[in-house]
């Protein structure tokens, strides 16, 4: 029956993980369509290699969820698909991932063209295996009839129909804004453009956002955004930015010369410390200690980037990179724009 929803879950063989048995399930052109779990309008090979790449293979078991309506993908079907001129789609496939046991969260899969990975809300843990702190908020979803919930930061990927870079992580940061309970007005992905004044184009289909559209946004939501640039305080930016994250404030980061934008959500663990090389570094007198910034002993950030996975390492400064981490490094980011609630008037 139309509206009922049915669940199909895939759980790991002892010779397969469970993402080479989806990936033989969806490619075995001798299984009828119908007993496929996900049709093709939902999934490609991208969307499998995403998989493969980017989610741990401790993953045991996958609850498929069909048909799912997104709130998000919606907001983008009534603002642009539904006024094209072939069929649209309008129901997603949801998939809950379970490890050692656990629920870690869900990523949504929609029949948009660029990228069929929409709405993503998994556990850290997911992603990454090292130490880090990251800004989170708990997530609840229904799965078969039992509530679950896991800490996590919105991700998705772009639809370059709706939403680019820009108008994802603006959105990622206001859900994140609204969902800790500070008063943000809630607005969906297709509308973060039509919030903006001196947006003078067409809006949609989608085109990026400068750095004052971005503020525009923030504001018509609530939130009251500082600006930065690394060209102003180029000898304490870093240092400021990590203590916006260290406090649990997400930060929006812009790539001028590559037209990008990424969301900053927290950073890695804190490295230990030589005491014994301390102490070398005291003043002439033996006296007044060297004064050692716990920013000073991390290494990276984490970071969401639409074009890789959410919860990614991006090393604050130029180092040789290593499987996890991201092409570029923070000294590429030359604007921050860092959202405040109305009531937080003491700034770094």
């Amino acid at each position: 029956m139309v509206g009922i929803i049915e669940t199909k879950v895939i759980k790991r063989k002892q010779s397969l993980t469970v993402f080479q048995q989806l990936r033989e399930n969806i490619e075995n052109k001798h299984i009828p369509d119908k007993r496929k779990w996900i049709s093709h309008t939902h999934i490609d090979n991208n969307t499998l290699r995403f998989f493969d790449d980017y989610l741990s293979k401790k993953i045991e078991c996958i609850v498929v969820e069909y048909p799912y309506s997104d709130k998000e993908y919606l907001s983008s079907v009534y603002a642009y698909y539904i006024k094209a001129t072939k069929p649209t789609i309008k129901e997603c496939y949801r998939l809950h991932f379970y490890m050692d046991g656990q629920y870690m969260g869900y990523i949504v899969l929609r029949p948009t063209p660029y990228s069929h990975i929409g709405r993503i809300q998994m556990h850290p843990k997911c992603f990454i295996k090292d130490r880090a702190y990251i800004s989170t908020y708990n997530v609840y979803s229904n799965v078969v009839g039992e509530e679950e919930s896991v800490p996590s930061f919105s991700f998705t990927k772009q639809d370059p129909e709706v939403a680019m870079c820009a108008q994802v992580t603006l959105w990622a940061v206001l859900e994140y804004f609204f969902n800790i309970g500070l008063g943000v007005n809630r607005i969906k992905i297709a509308d973060v453009t039509n919030n903006t004044m001196s947006f003078l184009e067409r809006k949609i289909p989608a085109k990026g956002l400068t750095a004052n559209n971005i503020m525009e946004v923030l504001n018509v939501a609530g939130l009251y955004p500082i600006l930065k640039s690394s060209m102003e305080m180029s000898s304490v930016i870093d240092d400021e930015i990590f203590a916006y994250l260290d406090s649990g404030l997400p930060v929006i980061g812009l790539n001028s010369s590559e037209n990008h934008a990424i969301c900053l959500i927290g950073h890695s663990g804190f490295q230990d410390i030589d005491i014994e090389t301390i102490q070398e570094e005291f003043d002439d007198d033996n006296q007044t200690p060297k004064i050692i910034m716990a920013c000073s002993t991390v290494s990276n950030y984490i970071a969401n980037d639409d074009n890789f996975a959410p919860y990614q390492f991006l090393a604050r400064k130029c180092t040789l990179t290593s499987d996890g981490f991201l092409s570029y490094t923070a000294t590429q980011i030359d604007t921050y724009i860092i959202p405040l609630a109305e009531k937080m008037f003491i700034t770094y």
